[in-house]
């Protein structure tokens, strides 16, 4: 627990302020404490003002792992259509960003689009995610470029992947928001 103590008191005129605040990092929901004493010279008996205010860290979670099925991509930049392994999502929350990375493997290797995570949300039923492209060897298209990858959380979903003014297509898959 980190104490945290601020004390500004004033003889001349008899005034005293006090606020405490006891803040445990460690919890799951943080909860701050203040009391302020104010008392003056002309007042025998000091006031006493106790505020708790409990705030609730977000009880969503913290952190998504998606895995697709095998399935075809439609390139925007060429009429190619590869075979792939799928997309892949590893995204996690820190200090109240969102960031990881993201990848879709071409079965005919070295191919591959992948970038990363850099924001977006995630709750416990489905997640929208914003990044960026920053290699396409699948396609041959001109990186860096804004994607999106949204979804409801849970087996057997739809996972959508667009490229920003470009691609769009579905995967399916688990999408695992914990």
């Amino acid at each position: 627990m980190v104490f945290k103590a601020l004390l500004d008191s004033n003889i001349n005129t008899g005034m005293r302020h006090g606020i405490n605040m006891l803040y445990d990092k460690n919890a799951k929901s943080k909860t701050l404490i203040m009391v302020l004493l104010v008392s003056t010279m002309l007042v025998v008996a000091p006031s006493f003002l106790c505020v708790v205010v409990t705030a609730q860290d977000s009880t969503g979670p913290n952190k998504i792992l998606i895995d697709t099925d095998s399935t075809n991509y439609q390139c925007t930049t060429t009429s190619a259509n590869p075979a792939t392994a799928g997309l892949s999502v590893n995204a996690y929350n820190e200090g109240g960003m969102i960031k990881g990375e993201w990848s879709i493997k071409g079965t005919d290797e070295p191919s591959e689009k992948k970038g990363t995570i850099i924001g977006g949300t995630i709750d416990n039923t489905k997640y929208d995610l914003r990044g960026k492209e920053t290699i396409d060897s699948l396609c041959q298209g001109k990186v860096p470029k804004d994607i999106i990858i949204s979804g409801d959380c849970g087996n057997n979903k739809p996972v959508n992947f667009q490229i920003v003014a470009g691609s769009y297509n579905i995967f399916n898959g688990l999408a695992e928001c914990s």
